[in-house]
């Protein structure tokens, strides 16, 4: 029953119905034709014979047109080739078995045939046929036309009596039979709606069946991916969090180096994550910039340190060199440039056994505009890509090697990613490879030339992530003000509850803010933040999301319900939350939360946002 009813048999339903159709209608054509008389069928033979003579004898007119027309214009043989060409084929139409029938056409047809055979090759293959030969041909053909008009006209054009009386004859019969054979066919077509009827019900119950499963399995993967962005985001907040504190302590050159790389790693972490998770935004190859002031050498510097033990521990030597007049602040994404050069460098050192890793950066300025294109190259002596793999090599997923047995193992997207980001910066990534030589891959980015005197800088509420919902708002801070954030005689005295199930967490946070902040209340669930913040009063609510009992947002919800009970003024709510998807962070919003900040908090985003907070 599955294999009648299943999804091939609409296609041989439909096909058994029209064959049958077809039998029927070819049945009743045959019947009809069995029942008509000789007459009949003499009547069509005669009058479809009569048309081909009328157009042999047109197209025959026709060739002495062309042929009277060459010998006024004997410039070309084309149109006097046509009109040869197209009475072979009438005389073609005609054929044997017609002029059998008929001997005075048989002779006629006989006389076309020998005047065409005996000057086709002055017709076909000389350049240019003499007047006095035309003429002769002009007169035979005349001749045969003058033949064929009169058998025309005289044997078949006065036989009209016998096609009258065939279009008179009676049929009455043959339509009796034609209305059985429809409503036949009427009956098998209605049979086959219905059952096409019944076939769809069950096809739409299956694809609303298998719409539910997309849909649950869709809703599977989103959480899947939110519990992995936070799970991830949580403990990297803790990283990042006091990597930032302990570089404000006294540290020695060594040192500060030391914990700037950790910082440095730890952002760069959260932005591949960023990339790998959100798996829509690798599929659309769309990525999304933040634009920021940096000084692009020390960025770059920066990057590269990070690999120099990798490098070392493999026995390769890491040769760096900077070329241009670089400017020393310049305006774009720089962790979507380290994210590349990173990935690079990275695949050059994985794939490298032995040699070097070289990497090159140029600065080439852009006439006429304050851009600048910034060329990076990495080049190694690995094992080289074969020519069949380089046009696949940043397509999502592929690996040169997909052996179970290779030694580098990755997901394959660092190449892609890379791509995307470079064409989004206004440049692209390339590769030249050789086997047995080495690859070189180059990335060109452009970047913006900023003003020496400019004190602004761009920071963003949120990590660099292209699924922040547009809502999450950006404040700008100028750099001198940001040296005073956190400066103790500047110390605000805003009331703030902060509220996080991770003790860690809220330790982080409070040790940002404390310098700047008076009076800080704690709580470890929602439950908690609502009976607080109804027995009290505070100028900012600090609220995670994700916590045990009651999450952020039913405890945001129940605080704004208070509020309204008892007609107190809103007071600013934040979210600082790992779950920072684009619907879950719509959410946050449309529960009546101010803002959103994804963790890692960046200790100057979070001082920044308290500074623009008046006290009650």
């Amino acid at each position: 029953m599955r294999s009648v009813w299943g999804h091939s048999s609409r296609i041989w339903r439909a096909i058994a119905a029209i064959v049958i159709v077809g039998a029927l209608v070819g049945a009743l054509l045959f019947l009809e034709h069995s029942a008509r008389k000789a007459e009949a069928q003499q009547a069509y033979n005669l009058s479809s014979l009569t048309w081909k003579l009328s157009e042999t004898l047109f197209e025959s007119q026709r060739l002495q047109m062309a042929m009277l027309e060459y010998k006024d214009d004997p410039t070309s043989l084309d149109g006097l080739v046509l009109a040869t060409e197209i009475l072979w084929s009438r005389l073609g139409v005609i054929g044997d078995n017609a002029a059998i029938q008929h001997d005075g056409l048989s002779e006629i047809v006989a006389a076309y045939y020998d005047f065409m055979s005996r000057h086709e090759t002055e017709i076909y293959e000389q350049t240019k046929i003499a007047r006095d030969k035309i003429d002769e041909m002009i007169a035979e053909l005349d001749v045969l036309s003058a033949a064929l008009r009169k058998l025309w006209i005289g044997d078949f054009l006065h036989q009209h009596r016998v096609i009258i009386r065939a279009a008179v004859y009676d049929t009455s019969h043959d339509q009796e039979l034609q209305k059985k054979l429809i409503v036949v066919c009427i009956l098998i077509l209605v049979s086959y709606l219905i059952g096409e009827c019944l076939n769809a019900f069950q096809v739409a119950s299956k694809e609303r069946s298998l719409r539910e499963q997309a849909t649950s399995a869709s809703a599977a993967k989103s959480a899947f991916i939110a519990n992995v962005s936070h799970e991830i985001r949580t403990p990297l907040n803790g990283v990042i969090g006091m990597a930032q504190e302990l570089s404000e302590t006294s540290l020695n050159a060594e040192q500060k180096d030391q914990v700037d790389i950790i910082l440095s790693s730890g952002e760069l972490l959260l932005s591949t994550i960023n990339d790998v998770l959100d798996l829509s935004k690798v599929e659309s190859t769309e990525v999304t910039l933040e634009p920021r002031i940096f000084d692009p050498v020390k960025q770059l510097k920066q990057t590269v340190s990070l690999h120099k033990a990798n490098a070392r521990a493999k026995g390769l030597v890491l040769d760096f060199k900077i070329r241009g007049d670089f400017p020393s602040r310049a305006s774009g994404d720089p962790m979507r440039l380290s994210q590349v050069i990173n990935n690079l460098l990275s695949n050059a050192i994985k794939f490298t056994d032995k040699g070097l890793v070289y990497i090159q950066a140029t600065c080439e300025e852009v006439t006429g505009s304050d851009n600048f294109k910034l060329t990076v190259e990495v080049a190694d002596t690995g094992p080289g890509i074969a020519t069949a793999s380089l046009r696949h090599v940043f397509q999502p997923f592929f690996q040169v090697d997909s052996t179970t047995t290779r030694k580098n193992s990755g997901t394959g997207l660092g190449l892609t990613i890379s791509k995307t980001i470079c064409r989004a910066m206004g440049g692209d990534l390339s590769v030249q490879s050789k086997i047995g030589v080495g690859s070189t891959f180059t990335a060109d980015f452009f970047l913006s030339v900023a003003a020496e005197k400019c004190d602004e800088l761009a920071v963003s509420l949120s990590q660099p992530d292209a699924s922040l919902h547009a809502d999450v708002l950006e404040q700008t801070v100028t750099t001198n003000r940001v040296k005073d954030l956190d400066d103790p005689a500047q110390k605000k005295n805003l009331r703030i509850l902060l509220v996080d199930d991770s003790s860690t967490n809220r330790k982080i946070a409070k040790m940002f803010i404390e310098p700047r902040c008076s009076q800080i209340s704690e709580a470890a669930t929602g439950a908690q933040a609502v009976a607080a913040a109804a027995s009290e009063s505070f100028d900012v609510i600090l609220m995670d999301i994700q916590m045990p009992e009651m999450d952020g947002i039913e405890a945001t919800a129940r605080i704004r319900e208070h509020e309204k009970r008892k007609n107190r003024s809103p007071v600013p709510i934040f979210a600082l939350t790992a779950n920072v998807m684009t619907h879950q962070v719509k959410s946050y919003l449309d529960q009546g939360m101010n803002q959103v900040v994804a963790k890692p908090i960046r200790k100057v985003e979070l001082l920044a946002l308290l500074e623009s907070f008046p006290t009650q």
